[in-house]
Formats: C-alpha cells, structure tokens, sequence
C-alpha cells in the first residue's frame, strides 16, 4: 500500500493520510465519547467496526486492481452492510430517532457505493441500490408521525397482520391489485411495485413485523436478507421495550417512594441513614434528608427498651424481620411506635451490605389499644358488676364482679336473658316500665331486687345505658349495678334502731307516770291486806295480780328499748336454758317435745341471768304459738298428721365468725360468738312477716293472745349485750332463731342477787318523802308508819331543800323521786351534799336509765328502788339504808 502511494500526487497523498489521520482521532473522540456517556461496550466496538471497514476501503481504493482489493473491498462491503443493520438495531434499542437512524443507514451506504469489483457491483447494484432507494422512499413517507401510515394496523386484512399471524414472511412484486395492500392509492402515486416482510420473534414471542416496499420487483433473497437482520431488529425492539418499561417502573417507584404515607429506609449495620423517604422523614420530625442522614439511629433513635440486638440477631440469621413493634424517637425526643419490617441485603461475599425497611407509625393505634386495654382492666376489676347485652337482652359480656356477686360464671350466663336473676319481688309492670324507656333511647335507672345462684337474694341498684354505633342505631345496653344489700340492710336496721329509740323515748316517757299509777294500787291493795276480812282477800289478790302484771308489762317495754337498768356479769347460759326448758315443759302441750342440746362447758358471756332467760323464753312462747296454731286448727300445715307430735329444739355451741361472713350478714361482725339456736316446726313466716318482727306491739297472734313485746324484747336485750338475731323461715315449715352473744373472757358470776332471806323489821327513825305525786307520798307514809317509823313529806324538791334545812338534825333518811317537775331528785341529792349533808338518801322511781344508779352510788345515795313497789319491798330498802348498806 505505500508503494501505491508513493506513485499518487502529493496533493492526493496529503488528502489520504489526512483522511488516515482524520478517522484515527475520530476513532479516539468517539471512544471517549462512549466512555464518558456509559453507552454499552458494543456500541464502542462496532463503531471501531465502521471505522476500520473505512480504512480497509480506503485501503482498497488505491491498490491495484487484483485479487487484494477484490478482498479488500469485498470486506469493507460486508463490514458496512453488517454495520448498516446492528446500527439499526442500536438506535431502535436505545429509542433515538427514527430519522437521525435513517440518515445514519443513508451515510453508511452511501460508502458502499464506492465499492469497486464483482462484488461491489454485486452488492451495489443488485443490493445497496435497492435498499437505499427503498430507506429514501420510505424516510419520505413514514417519518411524519401524524402522517396517514404513522400507525399501521394489524390485522388479517392487511400484510402486516397476516404476516403477524402466520408468522411467516410474505413477497410480493404485484402491490397494485393486491388485495392485502389497502392504501392502493398510495401505491400507485408513490409507484410501488413490490413489498416483503418479515415476522419479528424473540424467544417465540411476536415482537413486530419487518416489512419494505420497492418501486422495482424484489428477488427472492430479499426475504433471506430480511431474515438474517430479522433477529437483530427484534432484540432491539425487545430491548427498548424492556428500557421503557424499565424506565417506567423506575419512575412508579420514585413516585412510590416519594408519596407512599409509610416510611421505607436503607441502613447500615450500625445506623447510618443510607436512604429514607419523605414520609419516614416527616414520621421522624425532621426538616429534609440531610438532617436525618445526620443522625445515628442505633445511638439516639432508639426508646431504650428497642430490641436493637435481638432486630439484629434475627437479621443475621433469618435475613428478614416481620411485624415488629418497638418504640423509636423522634427528632424532639417523644416516643413513636412503630410497626417495622425489614430485611438484609447481602453482597456477593454473603455479608451483610445494609439494611431495607418499612416503618408504619402505629403510635394513634397504640395509644388508642392502650386506652382500650385500660378500659378493659377498669371494667375487669371493677367493683360494680358489669352486664353488656345485645339489644333483644342477650348477654354478651360480664365482668368478674358480676360473677362474684350473683355466684353465676361468665361461661353460665353468656347467651342467657339477665331475667335468670329474678327474684320474682317486682312484677311485670316494673320491667315494662324499663324497657319502654331503653327502647325509647333513654337511660334507665332504678333498683332490683334479684335472685343469686344459691337462691338467695341481693339488692343492687343499676342504671342501664343504650350503646349507639356511628349511625346512632342502639347495637348494645350496657349495665352497670352495685350491690347494696348490706346498705340495704343497714338502712333496714337504721329505721329499726330509730323506731326503736322513737318507741323507747315514748317508753321511757310514760314509764315513770304509769309505775306512779301503779305504785299506790300495789302499795294500797298490800295495807287493805292486812285488816280485810277473809271474803276480800281474793278481791285484793286480783288487784296485787293485776297492779304486777302492769308492771311487768313497762319492764318488758323498757327492756326492749334497753333503758330498763341491769347488772350484767360473766355467766354460763347451759344452766339458764335448761332450767328454763324444764319450766317450759310444764306449761305446754304434752305434744309439743321440747329438746335441749345445750354442753355445759360453753364460753361465757357478759348479761344479766334474768335476761338470757327471758330471751331464752320469749323464743319458745313464740314456737310454742307457733305450733299450737296447728295444733288447734287454726293454720294448715301441709302434709302433717294431727296426731303427730311437734318439736321445739333448743341448741347452743361457740363458732368463730370470718370477716367474710359479717360481709355476708350487715348485723354480724367477726369474733367468737356463743350461738344460742330455738327451732319449731310450726306455721312458719312469710316474708312481709319476718320484716316487722320484732317492731313492738306487732303480734300475728287473735285479740288477747299476745301483747306483741316478746320477740321485740329478745331484740332489745340482744342488742344491749352487743348481739345480733338471725331468722330463717319458710311459710309452712317452720323458724330457726339463732342468737349470737360475745364471749366473755371474765370469770363466771353468781347467779341472784346473793342476799338470803331476812325478816323485815321496822324502826322508829325519821324519814323525809319526797314525791310530787301525791298518791304516792300518802302511801309511802302509810307504809313506813305501819312499820313504826316518823313521817315527815315534801311535795317537791324546793320544800325538801326547806324541811332538811329546817329539821336536819331529826331526819334519819331521805326516800327521794328522781323525777320531778320543779327541782329533779337528781339536783335535790347534788344539794344536799353540796349543804354538806350526810344523811342517807333512798332514790325511788318509775323510770330510770340504765348506768344511772353507779352515778348515784358516786354522790353518795344509800340505794335505790323502783315503782311500782310492795310494801314489803320498801319496808326492806328502807331498812338496809338505814342501817348501811348500800345495795336496795
């Protein structure tokens, strides 16, 4: 080649080497241009391609002609005609223009008409020709995108589309006329005669149609040449798809990435922000990226109880973390929950490179479960019961103190109507009432009555809400009751105490007048005694009987309002009771049995012997009527024989009350209690019946057959000595009293008052009677003069404070009234010792609260008797304190 050279004119050989060196820096330029681009590598070598095929044709254009330029041109047509297609392919891969691609194909071919030899006309004549007529033809017609044939449509009716779908190629030099050519004026204007086409498939997928029109007929192998550059086309047609659809996922995750309301990060091992959208950004509290990307979230984004290295661990050896809920903080240190998955991107070493996740703030859900869960753990422990039903009344829900109260589990009463607890005390009215005003919206309020488990009963008091869903429809009730039987029964007992203190007062106040009444008659009837002849004896018997029972009839009021005075002491109750039961037995039906189970090793307890019988007593007279109404006739007892005997049972033993017991029992309280139990088979109470008791005067007994104060009198001595009565009874089965008395620690008293009997003597000393009834000083001092003593009286307490003063020296005693209007017996004694007076003082009274005569004893009285009072009983007081001796 350089000798051909040598023989070219300088001018030409200039031209030459500075073609030469003209394609060797382009070839440099355009190789740095790939570099610096990033276009793939074989777009650089296949440009090298182009540029070594010119310099082989320029090679060839001043050899000789020979078989070497043959060769060589030869090689620059084949290198150009290989360039012109993969050229193609590169632009349609890489989505430039459709007609920067086809100036490109022109400048390329325009090349390989320079191509000399066999060959070169070969290709030039019968190939490029063509080719380059049929680019410029088709360059005029189908660049123009809004042109007429800037979409061709695919279908059978046309070649493309018949092309398509037989996957075959078509050759025709027949265009005119030809039926699957549709735009036959086209043909005919442009001058078209022959078309073919090919199918374009990549891995048996039909990508597109390759298709030419020529104004000349075609040879057979075109459609080999059509083939032959086919699968490059569809590469390329594959691959920009496949860089479209790339770039279009790239934008949907950009746009994912940006606006989707859930934070996605990437990190390193150690906590570094590698990459974090705005919403993890925003989550954060941070102003931008930047910011964020400034922080280590291992050293301050973590709450300190983050499970950081157990996140870590499970990382490492599962490579991915679902679900987890921890707490983070966010940029002014408040916390945020959140709910996170994440995962381990590892290189191709297996290492870990960083880590992808997802964050969902759950701080609003979590705050809103921790209010539910508080809400939960405030109805579970509530001491309320809590009842949710669905709006027909099912139940769908109670909590633990309903469970506590009613003694019904959740598992027995879910699906049951709440009507199982009841008792059957309010009607059908009542509950109507209620569920007219819940069906109406209303809230409802009020008491119940109900029914436990056991069957026994409780109190509560309710009020019952409508829950409304978003729309405002009811979807459930909700109830929320509290258990108010011991209030209840604490109320009970209240009004109880205060009748009783209201019917105590009443007693107290008309006590001292009616023993005052009493007094004369008694002491009046005992001196007619004396000189009345036999015929009035029984007369005056009945008087004394009467006058007696009168005033038995004010202790027993006074005892039930615990204002009657009593010596109470340590006693052993077994020899109470069984004497007492012997006493019974002889004063009733021979076919009432009366058994007694009482040990005689009981505790103790602190009352008055006299008391515990009269308890003891009053509780068999009531069985006693009790069976005796059966007995008679007078009530039915179902399914008993007259001529079958009854029972009254008479038991104690000592038991020990739990607090949980007294809880149960509003007049209980815990300790060691003696139990003292009276039982009859008799007509039994009803409930009504059982409430009034122990009011006094209340009697179920006919006219004359009860004065209504026994059980009344029980209840008052029990609760003077701190007891309480429990009663059970069922109509037409019978009672069961149990009284419950304190143990008493103390040692065991002597029963009676310890005096033996002594003569009653009179005396001749002075006695001062102050009384301001005047029945009662007339007889006082009939009595003390039939005994032999001087009587001197005053009518009230101003005049005794005279007659002492005046006759001090001649007054032996002074029997003194507590209760009188002018100046009480109280302030009168006060007086005397204030006077400095020593003399004995006898206090006397109808009424006299309890407590009263150890203050008494204080301030110096010799004693103290109470009206009404025989005249036996006063000779023998008067006596005593005249002597000395302080007790009456």
């Amino acid at each position: 080649m350089t000798r051909q050279l040598s023989k070219i004119r300088p001018t030409r050989r200039f031209l030459v080497y500075g073609a030469a060196i003209l394609l060797g820096v382009f070839a440099v330029l355009e190789g740095a241009r790939h570099l610096i681009l990033g276009l793939p590598e074989d777009f650089f070598l296949w440009h090298l391609f182009f540029l070594a095929g010119i310099t082989l044709l320029m090679g060839a254009l001043f050899l000789p002609m020979g078989l070497t330029r043959q060769v060589l041109v030869c090689g620059s047509g084949i290198l150009f005609l290989s360039f012109t297609v993969l050229q193609a392919v590169q632009y349609l891969g890489f989505g430039l223009s459709s007609e920067l691609m086809l100036w490109h194909q022109l400048y390329v071919a325009g090349f390989a008409l320079l191509l000399l030899g066999p060959l070169g006309w070969f290709l030039r004549f019968r190939v490029l020709r063509p080719i380059a007529r049929l680019t410029e033809a088709n360059r005029r017609v189908y660049t123009h995108i809004d042109g007429p044939h800037s979409r061709i449509p695919i279908d059978s009716q046309r070649k493309i589309g018949l092309i398509a779908r037989e996957r075959r190629p078509h050759l025709t030099n027949a265009v005119v006329g030809d039926a699957f050519i549709s735009d036959q004026a086209w043909a005919r204007r442009e001058g078209m005669v022959a078309f073919a086409g090919y199918p374009l498939v990549t891995e048996g997928r039909l990508v597109g149609v390759v298709g030419m029109f020529a104004r000349q007929a075609l040879a057979d192998f075109t459609l080999d040449a059509l083939a032959s550059v086919s699968e490059g086309i569809a590469l390329g047609i594959e691959r920009k798809r496949a860089g479209e659809a790339l770039r279009e996922s790239q934008a949907q995750y950009r746009d994912l990435f940006e606006n989707v309301p859930i934070g996605i990060y990437r990190t390193t091992e150690d906590g570094r922000v590698l990459i974090a959208n705005p919403a993890l950004v925003h989550m954060l509290g941070y102003a931008s990226f930047e910011e964020l990307a400034r922080r280590n979230l291992e050293e301050e984004g973590f709450e300190p109880d983050y499970p950081r290295d157990q996140f870590k661990e499970l990382l490492e050896r599962t490579g991915e973390v679902r679900g987890l809920e921890s707490a983070w903080k966010r940029r002014d240190n408040t916390v945020l929950f959140v709910r996170e998955n994440a995962k381990a991107v590892r290189g191709t070493d297996g290492g870990i490179l960083y880590y992808e996740g997802t964050v969902e703030d759950i701080t609003e859900r979590r705050q809103a479960e921790e209010e539910r869960a508080l809400l939960g753990l405030a109805v579970e422990q509530a001491t309320e019961s809590i009842v949710i039903t669905d709006p027909k009344g099912t139940i769908v829900y109670v909590n633990p103190a309903f469970e506590k109260v009613t003694g019904y589990s959740r598992v027995e009463v879910i699906g049951q109507n709440p009507r199982i607890l009841k008792s059957g005390r309010q009607g059908a009215a009542f509950y109507r009432r209620m569920w007219e005003a819940l069906t109406r919206g209303e809230v409802w309020s009020g008491h119940f009555a109900n029914r436990r488990k056991d069957g026994s009963l409780y109190e509560e008091e309710a009020i019952i809400s409508p829950v409304r869903d978003a729309a405002g429809k009811v979807i459930n009730y909700v109830a929320v009751k509290r258990d108010v039987t011991q209030e209840v029964a604490l109320e009970a007992r209240l009004r109880q105490a205060q009748k009783m203190e209201a019917i105590g007062t009443l007693a107290g106040g008309i006590a001292h007048d009616f023993n005052n009444l009493l007094t004369p008659i008694l002491g009046n009837a005992d001196l007619m005694a004396l000189d009345a002849p036999d015929a009035l004896r029984p007369c005056i018997e009945d008087v004394k009987t009467a006058a007696l029972r009168a005033a038995g009839l004010v202790r027993q009021l006074l005892l039930f309002s615990r204002q009657n005075p009593s010596a109470p002491q340590p006693i052993q109750i077994a020899p109470i009771v069984k004497e007492t039961a012997r006493l019974l037995r002889q004063s009733i039906d021979r076919r009432i049995e009366v058994n007694v189970q009482v040990p005689d090793d009981m505790w103790r307890v602190e009352a008055d012997a006299t008391e515990i019988q009269q308890v003891v007593m009053n509780l068999c007279v009531n069985a006693r009527d009790a069976i005796q109404d059966c007995l008679e006739g007078r009530v039915e007892k179902p399914g008993h024989r007259v001529d079958r005997s009854f029972h009254i049972a008479i038991k104690a033993d000592q038991v020990f009350i739990d607090q949980a017991y007294s809880e149960r029992h509003p007049d209980a309280r815990a300790g060691a209690f003696v139990r003292l139990r009276v039982s009859d088979d008799g007509t039994g109470m009803d409930e009504g019946t059982q409430r009034r008791i122990f009011d006094p005067f209340f009697t179920t007994k006919g006219l004359g057959r009860g004065t209504g104060l026994g059980l009344a009198t029980v209840y008052g001595i029990v609760e003077q000595r701190h007891g309480w009565i429990e009663v059970r009874s069922v109509l037409g089965e019978g009672s069961l009293f149990s009284v419950y008395l304190p143990r008493c620690e103390g040692e065991a008293g002597v029963e009676g008052d310890g005096v033996p009997a002594e003569p009653i003597r009179g005396g001749t000393e002075t006695v001062l009677v102050v009384d301001d009834e005047e029945s009662s000083c007339v007889l006082a001092e009939r009595v003390l003069q039939q005994y032999g003593y001087a009587v001197m009286l005053a009518r009230d307490g101003m005049e005794a404070l005279r007659v002492y003063a005046r006759a001090s020296d001649q007054v032996d005693l002074v029997l003194l009234d507590l209760n009188m209007s002018v100046l009480s017996g109280w302030e009168v004694l006060q007086r005397l010792r204030a006077l400095g007076a020593r003399v004995p003082v006898l206090l006397c009274s109808g009424y006299v609260t309890e407590g009263a005569g150890e203050e008494f004893k204080k301030i110096g009285a010799a004693g103290f008797i109470s009206k009404p009072y025989t005249m036996d009983r006063l000779a023998l007081a008067v006596r005593r304190a005249l002597d000395g001796r302080v007790r009456p």
